[in-house]
């Protein structure tokens, strides 16, 4: 991947397609991208102070499926049961957890939306409220009607047109020379935890509604060597504002409350792969944390505190020919694209 582009074109491939590009970028225009891969990117939550609760969903892997096409990329990821870590539901109860990704990528602006949905959690740390507990033998602490929803987006600009986002996230282009950018990233998020759990009288719920706006900034290398192999690594750190109703449901009435909290994030990422002109695999991971302080109180609340992996392998196939003329229809018709 270090080489020219014109030293590429001397591949049979290249007597079938045009493949348009830089030194330093090929994209793979004519083609359409499949990718199977699998991560354990499902959210739980975790609250650090005098006491600690870290409550988590019961699935530790997801299955995503990816169908990428030159700027536009869509993916969908669920939870199967097959999967080790997933089959514990006994002691763990159970989860449903879905999401839908859609990826816009151009030149220097990348766009990018997610749904997710989860359903039921379970407290990890069920030993610290039950005396006694066995763990891998006793049941934990379940929650099987609260739910997750999530609606967010992210925007960011790549300021060195010569650095591939594509080649890591979505496979539509290659990095055939070693290079890095700097990337300012806004990030937005509504999101609702919602315990549905049925009120008998006896019992409470809360429900919060949340709005996250977060401006980071990071920066990425990808180090190109030996044609087809890569080595990349990242890190990024941002803050912004957190504003959230929390409806809480008691026996006497629903109390509302409403609060603004200053938001942290840090990030680190790094990745290792093969690209070559038709088939690609490699391996992906995220050192994420993000937290706030609620105002008054000596309680810090840790919203994603995790290590997150992906593992992948794709094909890149002949774009079928309606898919091909519909996207060039577009790309004349709306300059952007």
């Amino acid at each position: 991947m270090s080489l020219p582009l014109i030293i590429h074109a001397q591949s049979p491939d290249s007597n079938k397609v045009k493949l348009p590009g830089t030194r330093y970028i090929e994209q793979m225009s004519n083609y359409l991208a499949i990718k199977l891969g699998v991560n354990n990117n499902i959210n739980g939550f975790q609250v650090r102070g005098a006491t600690k609760t870290d409550i988590q969903p019961n699935d530790n892997n997801s299955l995503k499926l990816s169908v990428n096409y030159r700027w536009f990329s869509f993916s969908y990821s669920y939870t199967p049961k097959f999967f080790p870590g997933n089959d514990d539901s006994d002691l763990k109860g159970k989860t449903k957890a879905s999401m839908y990704n859609f990826g816009f990528i151009f030149d220097h602006w990348m766009q990018g939306l997610t749904y997710e949905k989860v359903k039921g959690f379970y407290l990890d740390n069920t030993g610290d409220y039950i005396p006694g507990f066995v763990e891998g033998t006793d049941p934990y602490i379940q929650f099987p009607e609260l739910v997750y929803q999530s609606y967010r987006g992210q925007t960011a600009y790549k300021f060195n047109k010569n650095f591939s986002f594509n080649s890591l996230s979505v496979q539509t282009e290659r990095q055939l020379r070693s290079t890095g950018t700097l990337m300012p990233v806004f990030s937005y998020n509504y999101y609702i935890v919602d315990n549905k759990v049925l009120l008998t009288g006896q019992n409470s719920s809360q429900k919060s509604n949340n709005f996250e706006g977060l401006l980071s900034l990071s920066y990425f290398y990808t180090f190109v060597f030996k044609q087809n192999f890569y080595l990349s690594g990242g890190a990024a750190a941002g803050g912004g504002i957190l504003f959230t109703k929390l409806l809480t449901r008691l026996p006497s009435g629903n109390i509302t409350t409403n609060s603004n909290h200053g938001i942290w994030r840090f990030e680190g990422f790094g990745a290792a792969g093969y690209n070559s002109r038709r088939f690609f695999i490699g391996g992906q991971i995220q050192l994420s944390r993000e937290s706030y302080d609620q105002k008054g109180k000596s309680t810090t609340v840790v919203v994603n505190d995790r290590i997150i992996y992906q593992l992948f392998t794709g094909y890149r196939f002949n774009a079928p020919k309606f898919l091909k003329s519909a996207v060039d229809k577009t790309e004349e018709k709306v300059p952007i694209f």
